[in-house]
Order: C-alpha cells, then structure tokens, then sequence
C-alpha cells in the first residue's frame, strides 16, 4: 500500500528489468510515455541516474509533456 508516486517507481523498475532478463542479445528500443507523471521532484531526480545507467545498454525514447522531465 504505497503511493501512485512509489507504485510508478515500482512497476518501472519491474519492467526495466523484465526488459534486461527477456532481452539478453538483441537490444531493443524501449518507449516510455510519460511514466513519471506522478512523481514529486524529488523523486523524479531520483528516477534519472536510473534511467541514465539504462539508456547506456538500451535505446530510450522518452515522451514527457512537463518541462520539469527533461534529462
């Protein structure tokens, strides 16, 4: 029984990680709509240097309707 804000946190580090586990040697691109929509900012800078360390072994495009989002 957690927040919206950690169920997000959550469920992206579950498919994050299903994504790695299922996809060993091709490499897809991953798109992620706006799924940080419910963190506060403080959170949200906690989510980048996890999503920075993902981007390096898969492409993300990232689709964000807030200016507060951007890497």
């Amino acid at each position: 029984y957690s927040s919206q804000c950690y169920q997000d946190i959550l469920s992206f580090c579950m498919r994050m990680y299903l994504i790695k586990e299922v996809f060993k040697q091709e490499k897809p691109f991953v798109i992620l709509d706006d799924i940080f929509v419910n963190l506060d900012d403080e959170n949200l800078e906690k989510i980048k240097p996890i999503l920075i360390e993902f981007s390096k072994e898969f492409q993300i495009i990232y689709i964000c309707c807030n200016s507060r989002c951007s890497m």
